[in-house]
């Protein structure tokens, strides 16, 4: 049954708030959560119109309604609640994660989760469909389940192999189903992560599982082999010498380092991953890399540097965590260059961010240039726009805002009066622009995107030696081309026949309606080579060619040339 996406987010503002008794505003929550700011009010005022929230000073915080629904839960009456208190003694006195685990929809729900401090792994890892030949929690549940039932769930497991020590085949399940049920406790014994142990029993109600309660337990990280391990990357032999941070020699062992670090390059050096481990001083860690390794990084390379800082608790909730990294990066923008960019940081200078007054009368002075032609003054109204925002202490994506509104504006008023060639080209620079870290991203991508506005009118086009429906049946060919427009089609749109239409036109333009057509395909084609990095799948796609083999055959005919032979030769030409 598909699940309804608001009330997801919904549950999902409820639950952050709860952790937050201060309160959040909508901004923070829709940074939090990854949400639209739009989506984030929507919700938000919902929840604060039924009491769920209520509002003070911007702030939101948890209203009364949720506490009396919270007060309606009887937990003696609940096996959640009866759960619940026995989880924590658990996992404290044999330093696992402790969960309860429920067979729902085909897949695994983890319901409910304790992790103690020694523990370094979440349960939820191994929920959903994909697990439950490899996980204790899925043997325990189906060994414990109706012969009808678990034929059905049989049939939609697909027995890959997760690890080398997981069961591949139904025989072999059904086998250890069989064990489970006579030693009434399930096993799994590294099948699902070559790191973790697992141990699950039912809850039983008349020889059938309700639930499964599951301990969970994983690997100490024991040195950097191990931590690359537990991060999910393979370990290679390297060389090295003491100068070396990636080799653990017998020096960094020594009592007086406070802490070790571990480095994952990732994505060829556009991105660094360092983890600091091993200490509970992370003011002092934080502290160290900003007055030492930033400045060091600032000061030996050239290009775009972002430093961003998060504390984890658990190694196992590493790659979680890193999908919040970019939402922080786009700080470097208010904050700038050099500056070690943290959740904490961030929270300590909220109250000094500024409203953004959207700048109305340069956009004014911007769109007069634009329907002018004055290309060098539209230049200078970008720069400036770029300058007064620069210097703003403002949320980031309000700045971005500001931009993306901007230079859409301009975009739309230069259709008016002018042709825009690379629409698509445009866009993706204006979402260049969204997702921009530095200024010089944004005026790079900003100066690109003011090289695609020719204010010389094409000849083709407007040449006024052309009867108005000829010319009107240029116009339609340039604007459908990427449609299929057809003679006949443009034919009927004027009210003339085809006939009458073919033969004016070729007196008219010396070439056929599909000549000119194909031209402008070809064009297109020649532009989205030459200043994109599109596949040609892509781009047979955006032109209106079904297949892509179909296209660079065509071509082939009209320029000499293959599209990738042409790519190739233009690139080595610039």
């Amino acid at each position: 049954m598909p699940l309804s996406r608001t009330t997801l987010r919904a549950t999902e503002i409820l639950n952050l708030l709860a952790a937050r008794p201060d309160g959040m505003t909508i901004s923070e929550i829709s940074v939090e959560l990854r949400m639209p700011k739009t989506s984030a009010f929507d919700i938000v005022q919902t929840l604060r119109k039924q009491h769920f929230l209520r509002e003070a000073r911007k702030r939101f915080t948890i209203g009364y309604m949720a506490h009396e629904v919270g007060e309606a839960y009887q937990p003696d009456k609940d096996l959640y609640g009866i759960v619940r208190p026995a989880l924590s003694p658990l996992g404290d006195e044999f330093g696992m994660t402790a969960s309860l685990v429920f067979y729902e929809d085909d897949g695994l729900v983890y319901a409910l989760e304790y992790r103690p401090a020694s523990s370094i792994i979440s349960s939820g890892a191994s929920s959903g469909h994909g697990f439950l030949h490899a996980s204790a929690s899925g043997k325990v549940l189906l060994a414990f389940m109706p012969e009808p039932k678990l034929a059905r769930a049989l049939k939609k497991i697909h027995f890959t192999a997760i690890t080398e020590r997981t069961i591949t085949s139904e025989e072999a399940f059904l086998h250890e189903l069989e064990e489970v049920r006579k030693r009434g406790y399930a096993l799994d014994l590294r099948e699902f992560n070559p790191l973790q142990t697992c141990v699950s029993a039912p809850i039983l109600q008349r020889g059938q599982a309700l639930a499964a309660v599951t301990g969970e337990k994983a690997r100490l990280v024991t040195d950097d082999c191990s931590l690359f391990e537990l991060a999910g990357l393979p370990v290679r032999l390297t060389e090295g010498d003491y100068a070396n941070y990636k080799i653990t020699t017998k020096e960094d062992l020594q009592k007086e380092n406070k802490f070790r670090v571990c480095i994952l390059p990732l994505e060829v050096w556009q991105e660094i991953f360092v983890i600091v481990y091993q200490t509970a001083e992370f003011e002092m860690a934080e502290k160290y890399f900003q007055e030492n390794i930033v400045p060091m990084l600032c000061s030996n390379l050239n290009g775009d540097v972002v430093c961003v800082w998060k504390r984890i608790d658990h190694m196992m909730d590493l790659w979680r965590y890193r999908t919040k990294i970019p939402l922080l990066r786009q700080w470097n923008l208010t904050l700038g260059r050099g500056v070690l960019i943290s959740e904490n940081g961030i929270e300590g200078q909220e109250q000094e961010l500024l409203p953004l007054k959207y700048p109305a009368e340069l956009e004014l002075r911007a769109r007069d240039c634009t329907l002018a032609g004055r290309k060098k003054e539209l230049e200078k109204c970008f720069e400036e726009l770029c300058e007064m925002l620069e210097g703003l202490f403002c949320f980031p994506e309000t700045l971005k805002d500001c931009l993306i509104r901007f230079s859409l504006n301009i975009v739309n008023m230069y259709k008016i009066q002018w042709e825009l060639g690379a629409e698509i080209q445009v866009l993706i620079l204006i979402l260049e622009i969204g997702q921009a870290t530095s200024w010089k991203q944004i005026r790079r991508a900003m100066e690109e995107l003011l090289n695609y506005f020719n204010f010389e009118k094409e000849d083709l086009q407007r040449n006024e030696a052309f009867s108005t429906m000829v010319r009107k049946a240029v116009e339609m060919a340039k604007k459908y081309y990427s449609e299929g427009i057809t003679l006949e089609e443009t034919a009927s749109r004027l009210y003339v026949s085809e006939e009458y239409l073919s033969t004016q036109f070729k007196k008219e333009t010396q070439s056929s309606f599909t000549e000119t057509v194909r031209k402008f395909r070809i064009e297109k084609i020649k532009d989205l080579l030459l200043n994109s990095k599109l596949k040609l799948n892509q781009i047979a796609e955006l032109t209106g060619y079904s297949d892509p083999k179909y296209m660079s055959r065509v071509f082939k005919e009209e320029v000499g040339m293959l599209p990738t032979e042409f790519r190739k030769k233009c690139n080595k030409i610039d």
